[in-house]
């Protein structure tokens, strides 16, 4: 009664509250709902999606009439977007139609004959089912289109004499729309006739129909269609072009951010190494190289729209030209020979990789890893010296790991240098070394406190 949305609402809340076997009802209720986004909405789509639904639940029940109902509508939803459906359904309801002997058939027939005729142009296919109808089923057709199916199909194969048949076998126009049809057919059996008064009157009339029926079409006027159709394209277009520009500024401030911590990164280190007088000229060439090299990647950097995983390469890159750079502080002293030597731990410089948003390949020199174990040793007593000479069957890379976790970095630190999936490898690794290759009932961290207060026993020792 004019008042869709809560004709929904009322069918939501039938298919809410109905019985989930009682496939009868949920099958008539989704029938209904996909004929109210059909017609009240324009949503063809979702029709489609509750009329597949509703066939699902009579083909449970067996209930042939509402079967050849969906997929006839079915036929129609899908319509020329998805032709091969179109034809697959309509051939299916009329099947059924006809395994019941059901008037609906002619009704389907009448449809897949304007399908054939205006998709394939399957003249003779439209012009066999059209015939079908005038034949058989005139009587139980909703409209005169089959006649006109059929006239025009004859025109297309040439067989003018039967064309004009099947238009004088036609009834009166009962309406605007069937008027135009009808003046529409004529017209175009006048031209092949080469009646050329009798074609401009009729196309004339066709025409005026035409125009009539999209200005007082009951279902909404076209020219109110088209421009819906013309805002809500513009309503896309604006929304994609906001899309597009929110992307690129965030592309544009995601470079910006790494260039300028890459900048930044690169003059502090330069600070560092200006402190050292042995290797000042070579870190300076080192560091004047690599700022020359950020400087000419930036132009390129900012035309990348969002190539964060390149840009994130660079970084690394950077870091790993830089740490080969690194002069020690003085922060612990060792005693070595006689003479004291200055040391001092990397996990500064390695907390700056904390900002590395996603895992990439960190490939970290042999020159910083002898450098960490000197610090290490320096600052808990040679304990890397120590492990490495009592268990001789560590390999490398678990004594890099323990390196790693004796200065304290954070386990998602740890997962970047060893180049490891996840967090939880670090803990798992780590303990699979010192209990099963070490053979220590304890954890690394009580380990290196027992070294440390020189508390250290053979394992069976320690509970």
């Amino acid at each position: 009664l004019g008042h869709p949305d809560s004709a929904m609402l009322y069918y939501k809340h039938a298919e809410a509250t109905a019985a989930p076997d009682d496939y009868f009802n949920l099958g008539y209720v989704k029938m209904r709902i996909a004929t109210l986004y059909q017609d009240q909405y324009s949503q063809d789509t979702v029709a489609i999606i509750y009329k597949k639904q509703a066939i699902q639940c009579f083909e449970i029940i067996g209930d042939t009439n509402f079967l050849i109902s969906c997929y006839g509508d079915l036929g129609g939803l899908c319509g020329v977007k998805y032709p091969d459906s179109t034809e697959y359904y309509l051939k299916h309801a009329i099947k059924l139609a006809q395994l019941i002997n059901s008037t609906k058939q002619y009704t389907y027939k009448s449809r897949l004959a304007g399908f054939y005729f205006f998709q394939y142009e399957d003249y003779p296919r439209a012009k066999t089912l059209s015939m079908d109808v005038l034949r058989n089923g005139k009587a139980y057709s909703k409209d005169n289109q089959f006649y006109y199916y059929a006239a025009l199909s004859y025109l297309r194969m040439g067989m003018i004499d039967s064309a004009r048949f099947v238009l004088n076998s036609t009834p009166a126009p009962i309406d605007v729309v069937d008027s135009m049809n009808w003046h529409q057919v004529v017209a175009e059996i006048a031209k092949a006739e080469k009646n050329l008064i009798s074609y401009s009157l009729h196309y004339t009339q066709s025409k005026d129909n035409q125009i009539y029926v999209m200005a007082n079409s009951d279902d909404g006027s076209l020219k109110d269609a088209e421009a819906e159709y013309h805002r809500i394209n513009n309503k896309q277009q604006v929304a994609q072009k906001s899309r597009d520009n929110q992307n690129l500024t965030i592309a544009l401030l995601i470079a910006v951010l790494i260039i300028s911590s890459l900048v930044g990164l690169s003059f502090y280190l330069k600070h560092i190494i200006r402190n050292n007088d042995e290797i000042q000229k070579h870190e300076i060439k080192v560091l004047d190289d690599t700022i020359t090299g950020l400087k000419n990647r930036q132009h390129t950097l900012l035309q990348m729209q969002g190539s964060v995983s390149e840009l994130l390469g660079y970084r690394i890159k950077a870091l790993n030209e830089l740490l080969d750079s690194i002069k020690f502080k003085d922060k612990a002293k060792e005693k070595s020979n006689g003479r004291t030597r200055s040391v001092i731990p990397l996990s500064s410089v390695i907390e700056g990789m904390s900002r590395i948003y996603q895992p990439l390949d960190v490939q970290l020199s042999d020159k910083f890893w002898d450098k960490l174990k000197r610090s290490l040793d320096g600052e808990y007593k040679g304990i890397i010296t120590y492990i490495e000479s009592n268990y001789p069957n560590l390999t490398e890379r678990e004594i890099q790991l323990l390196c790693l976790s004796c200065a304290n970095l954070s386990p998602q630190i740890i997962k970047m240098c060893m180049n490891y999936t996840n967090v939880k490898s670090v803990f798992n690794n780590k303990n699979i070394i010192v209990r099963n290759k070490m053979g220590l009932d304890m954890t690394f961290d009580e380990f290196v406190k027992y070294y440390l207060k020189n508390e250290f026993r053979p394992p069976d020792s320690i509970t």
